[in-house]
């Protein structure tokens, strides 16, 4: 972003942004289209690795050695959301067409990002 002439952290702000809006927008459209509840996800073992994961990571930034420690909650909370938005996108319907589309994207990002670098 330097050689653009931009500042990072503003990258970095859009870029978190962007991921909180998406997590609005998935919250949005779930609304009453759950094919199950949110407690019932919450019980499949695969889950509650995730959330084990997810705070073991949390509290790794009690301890970690940055600036900020606010700015290492903000990108753990950006990272959270992440998760958070595949496991509405997975209660609402199919989990292999939502895995499926989740790759696709996954693959179609990173063609585009290799074309650009």
């Amino acid at each position: 972003m330097r050689r653009l002439g931009k500042d990072p952290q503003i990258d970095t702000e859009t870029k978190l942004g962007f991921n909180f809006f998406i997590l609005g927008l998935v919250c949005f459209a779930q609304l009453g289209t759950a094919n199950q509840t949110f407690h019932a996800t919450l019980r499949l073992a695969s889950i509650r690795w995730v959330i084990l994961c997810l705070s073991i990571s949390g509290c790794g930034r009690l301890w970690s050695e940055t600036a900020l420690l606010t700015t290492s909650i903000v990108y753990w909370c950006g990272t959270a959301s992440d998760v958070v938005i595949v496991v509405l996108l997975l209660t609402a319907g199919s989990a292999r067409g939502t895995v499926i589309s989740l790759m696709k994207g996954f693959v179609w990002g990173a063609c585009c990002i290799a074309l650009i670098a």
